[in-house]
């Protein structure tokens, strides 16, 4: 049996589609899903408005789940080579806590959306980085093309100072709450 390589050639094309078939970027006005696998071409689509709710449901939880554990994935990035063990548990539970604040907002209806750190929190550890206040940064990003945008998203610095904000924040909270009501040992 001949032995698989992987190339890094794209072998699939995801697409959600409207009710005329079109693709979207926007998933809330999708219906419909198409999975083509490129080196056979079969394509298998699912109407999404013809569906059994236990089966929606069950869809639902599978993609939660599956981009959870895409934000989580973080620490198989290169960028993260030489962290500790402590840094990259601050790093995968920051991005764990912008994937959910993203979701909350809305921010993963379409395929961009899901697994970015939140746009707020990115530009304030820029400013901060960079010594500048959040507006200039703003100001700036509005100017970056999408790989230098990438870059400062991707930066490890920028990574760490907002797991670095939201682990004080949460140390903060995990002291005002006390711990006097759990049993004893």
């Amino acid at each position: 049996m001949a032995e698989v390589k992987k190339t890094g050639t794209k072998i699939a094309e995801r697409e959600a589609l409207n009710a005329a078939g079109e693709s979207q970027s926007d998933y809330t006005e999708a219906v419909r899903a198409q999975y083509t696998y490129l080196p056979s071409g079969k394509v298998i689509t699912w109407d999404f408005a013809h569906i059994p709710e236990p089966v929606e449901r069950a869809f639902a939880i599978e993609g939660f789940l599956n981009k959870v554990g895409h934000a989580a994935n973080v620490k198989n990035k290169a960028d993260y080579k030489g962290y500790s063990v402590e840094q990259m548990n601050k790093v995968v539970d920051a991005e764990l806590d912008a994937f959910l604040e993203n979701a909350i907002e809305g921010g993963w209806t379409n395929r961009e959306g899901g697994n970015e750190i939140n746009l707020a929190a990115v530009l304030e550890a820029f400013a901060e980085l960079r010594g500048a206040t959040v507006e200039q940064a703003r100001a700036a990003w509005e100017t970056y093309s999408d790989d230098n945008k990438t870059r400062v998203r991707t930066n490890p610095k920028i990574k760490a100072i907002i797991a670095q904000k939201r682990a004080d924040k949460a140390a903060k909270l995990a002291g005002e709450a006390g711990g006097d009501e759990l049993p004893a040992l």
